[in-house]
């Protein structure tokens, strides 16, 4: 411990460190915590701000800061209740700053902004204003971190473009021995730690500890001390700090943009939420007897909802009563229970917030909920009731698909449309098979996959028959009848192109062989969003008349691979098309080369077949036309990248969901993704190998990609781990996040096995002459946040030296690298409990952990007894 002499010698030009010495060394000369039986550890002020209590009456935390130091009782600690014991401090009531600020979150030694601490008179000369001072780094993370693994502790000093004194601003809590990320915990997650952005930050070293602090003030409180999360003065930490430097808190809150909260409020204390329970038997379908109450969020809503048509919802009952209770074909429900009117309605307002977003093909101006055809309401209802959090929100959302799976097929057999339009009916059979296919229900996913072909139909044979001429759109004037023309041509497009995407999709998420090409994809693609969302037909033309012709899917692929360019008349569901689009052309290229006579010589001679036969597998990378087309891609993704950015950057660091679909991107088209979700089936019996040789295989051709191509692979696991930091904090419970992130975590999981793990002696071994340039590179690389481009290709070049750090797993490429990002990737499809999809992903990479970890207590064991 530094004695005054030393301090004293410190020189002036750094009498910040000097007076952090102080500082630390008075946290030596604190009286030890008081045993006391008080209950709780910890006040209440103590445990919202995460700060290391005294536990005296006052405590010195709220005797310094002039808080009201309150404890919970023993027995409300354990019950939840808000019964509490307080103790007032000296001056508790004068002071108007009852709250913490974001400064002072992770340290109980900071004064409040504004306020000198005046422990001594030689602190307050050197700090006359009661400005912030620096506060060390083992100062700041020396309680946060107290009960951090070593491998965690690790990786803090990692973090790309950030000092070495940051904290992750998640909200951690123990399980099965690892730190787990709450996503939706308290009102703080909910409104604010959603949408991070990660900001430049302040200038010179005051401005690092700012943002250390203002992030770490932004963390969840835990509910060790029994404080209820969503209590409203709980979050008053995070209320504190401003949005700007201007409202002068010393730090300013990181510009983030929250969602507006689904349904009721949910708590997180147990891993596994409803939509991941166990889910029973079910020997028929029904709805839940009583009405939702869908909390204070519906409450408020319900003044603004808009109802459907009362005559559209004694429709809908009556439908319900033909085909789910006396049809002689359907099996009955278990109960005549419907969801009443404003259930439906909510339903459906629920579709138009969150993904309306994601495939927008219903025109919202336009839209009416109280006009619009009472199938086309049903459809939206299933889907947005998935973005209900019920307990019993299963049986609504299996119940709703079900029933109008069977309205569908019922007018189908009569050759009905019941007044339903030709695009509308098109609309509905699309809704009702992306809600069977991610559903989680495993038979309505069979059905929903033989149904597909009904859209693929759509787009072969009326998707471009129907297209207007570009011309007369082109000369249509601002009048309604125009608008409503555009209208319906860009609807139809969307739709069209909707499909196409879904195609393309499940190829990825669920194996199957996609029916569309990109000769399919000969329509306009769908406008600037700004001009579909126009708000009327003044507006429309105004924003029409300056606009230029959208070109094909298929001429604009053809253009970012040529003049590598983007039409800028596209808007952000085009460009998602665009990278899909990318996609397809890879397949088609890998197919071309897959097949045994591309690399036969035509000749009129005979020639012997077998040796055609018997040849090996085609190892792509290996092929240069091969490698340049997917080069090529990649250049492609650059490009759309570079946009993402911009909007990212006039969003003020929110990223939007194009982002997800450009990370994924890579993972698709850089690793054999097929050959690694079949080795995971296999590993858990999920699927059978024809043979072990099958298996054998798999694994040498997955070995010798994270080997012979790891240039590629270590692109791949960047954009993996990226893509876990977009979906922590950007998630629009697009029914797409379940799969990407499930192919995410085998991806990273399949490189952390096979990939050559690094060995942290040989980068502390003594340096030789020929490494005095790789000096000058960092030694390690976390994956899973945002990196400059330097960094990313620094890694993708020298990361087989370098540790591939992950928050809450450590080096990847460790022996236990592999089964930890399986567990990480298991916390994030917990938090996306919309889609029923998340509970097969979440099985299969439980069991996959559950074998890494003994697979990996066999290997410790056997070294052991070595």
């Amino acid at each position: 411990m530094p004695t005054d002499s030393r301090l004293a010698q410190v020189p002036r030009a750094t009498l910040p460190k000097r007076d952090a010495l102080r500082r630390h060394e008075l946290i030596h000369r604190e009286p030890g915590r008081s045993s006391l039986g008080k209950g709780a550890r910890a006040c209440t002020a103590c445990a919202q701000a995460r700060r290391k209590c005294s536990s005296e009456r006052p405590c010195l935390g709220c005797q310094k800061r002039s808080l009201e130091c309150v404890y919970l009782r023993q027995n409300d600690a354990n019950s939840g209740n808000q019964s509490i014991e307080s103790m007032d401090s000296p001056q508790a009531g004068d002071n108007p700053a009852r709250g913490m600020t974001a400064a002072t979150a992770f340290s109980d030694i900071t004064p409040p902004m504004g306020q000198p601490n005046t422990s001594s008179p030689e602190e307050f000369l050197m700090n006359p204003e009661g400005n912030l001072q620096p506060i060390s780094a083992h100062q700041g993370l020396q309680n946060a971190s107290e009960h951090i693994p070593v491998w965690y502790q690790s990786s803090l000093s990692a973090l790309n473009w950030l000092p070495d004194d940051y904290l992750p601003e998640f909200a951690q809590e123990a399980h099965n021995g690892f730190r787990m990320f709450s996503q939706t915990t308290s009102p703080i997650n909910q409104n604010h730690a959603s949408h991070l952005e990660y900001s430049p930050l302040g200038s010179g070293e005051q401005g690092q500890h700012q943002v250390f602090q203002s992030n770490a003030a932004l963390a969840s409180p835990s509910n060790a001390s029994g404080l209820e999360s969503s209590s409203p003065d709980s979050h008053g930490v995070a209320k504190a700090a401003g949005r700007y430097y201007v409202d002068g808190d010393g730090a300013r809150l990181p510009h983030i943009g929250g969602r507006r909260a689904k349904g009721t409020s949910q708590t997180v204390d147990s891993l596994t939420p409803r939509s991941f329970a166990a889910p029973e038997v079910q020997s028929g379908f029904e709805f839940p007897n009583a009405d939702p109450e869908f909390g204070e969020d519906f409450g408020t809503s319900r003044t603004r909802l808009k109802l459907i048509g009362h005559d559209s919802y004694l429709t809908l009952h009556t439908w319900f009563e033909q085909s789910c209770l006396t049809s002689s074909y359907y099996s009955s429900y278990r109960t005549a229970t419907f969801p009443s009117l404003q259930s439906i309605s909510y339903f459906v307002e629920c579709y138009m917030d969150y993904f309306q977003p994601i495939l927008p093909f219903i025109h919202p101006a336009t839209f009416s909920v109280q006009t619009s055809h009472w199938l086309l309401v049903l459809a939206m209802a299933a889907i947005g009731s998935h973005y209900v959090e019920l307990e019993d929100a299963d049986s609504y959302i299996i119940g709703l698909h079900e029933f109008l799976r069977r309205v569908m097929n019922t007018l189908e057999e009569k050759e009905e449309s019941c007044g339903l339009s030709p695009l509308e009916l098109v609309q509905v059979q699309m809704l009702n098979s992306v809600g069977m296919m991610y559903c989680g229900d495993d038979r309505l996913m069979k059905l929903a996959k033989s149904q597909h072909q009904k859209l693929v139909r759509f787009c072969r044979n009326e998707w471009l028959a129907s297209e207007a001429p570009e011309s007369e759109l082109m000369s249509i004037d601002e009048s309604s009848h125009a608008w409503t023309l555009w209208r319906d041509t860009e609807a139809r497009r969307r739709t069209g192109y909707s499909i196409w995407l879904l195609d393309c999709m499940w190829a990825f998420h669920f194996d199957m062989r996609p029916s569309l090409s990109l000769q399919d994809a000969k329509a306009p693609v769908p406008c600037q969003e700004v001009l579909w969302e126009a708000q009327n037909a003044r507006e429309w033309h105004q924003l029409y008349s300056c606009s230029s012709a959208s070109p094909s899917l298929h001429s604009a692929i053809q253009l970012v691979y040529v003049e590598k360019r983007l039409q800028p008349s596209m808007g952000e569901f085009s460009r998602v098309l665009l990278i899909h689009a990318l996609f397809r052309r890879t397949w088609e290229v890998e197919d071309y080369f897959r097949q045994p006579l591309t690399f036969w010589n035509p000749t009129a001679e005979r020639e012997d077949i077998s040796g055609l036969e018997s040849e090996a597998p085609v190892w792509l990378p290996g092929i240069s036309t091969y490698s340049k087309w997917r080069n090529s891609a990649c250049d492609s993704l650059d490009i759309l990248h570079w946009h993402a950015n911009s909007v990212i950057g006039a969003a003020s660091g929110m990223e939007h969901t194009t982002v997800l679909h450009l990370h994924l991107a890579r993972v698709i088209l850089l690793t054999p993704f097929k050959l690694i979700v079949n080795l995971a089936l296999f590993k858990v019996g999920e699927k059978s190998a024809a043979s072990e040789l099958e298996i054998t295989n798999h694994r040498k051709d997955i070995q010798r990609w994270a080997t012979e191509d790891q240039y590629k692979a270590r692109l791949a696991m960047i954009h993996a781990g990226v893509l876990f930091w977009h979906v922590r904090r950007y998630s629009a419970d697009g029914f797409y996040e379940p799969s990407s992130v499930f192919l995410a975590t085998l991806a990273l999981w399949a490189y952390g096995t096979f990939a050559e793990h690094t060995s942290t002696a040989a980068n502390e071994r003594e340096s030789t002459p020929e490494d005095l340039d790789a000096e000058q590179f960092p030694t390690s690389m976390q994956l899973d946040r945002p990196a400059d481009d330097e960094l990313v290709q620094l890694f993708v070049k020298r990361g087989a030296v370098m540790r591939a750090n992950i928050t809450g797993v450590g080096n990847l490429c460790s022996a236990k690298g592999p089964g930890r990002v399986l567990l990480e990737g298991r916390k994030l499809l917990v938090g996306l409990k919309s889609w029923g999809y998340s509970r097969r992903a979440l099985s299969i990479l439980t069991l996959l952990e559950q074998q890494c970890r003994e697979s990996t207590s066999e290997r410790s064991t056997t070294k052991n007894l070595r």
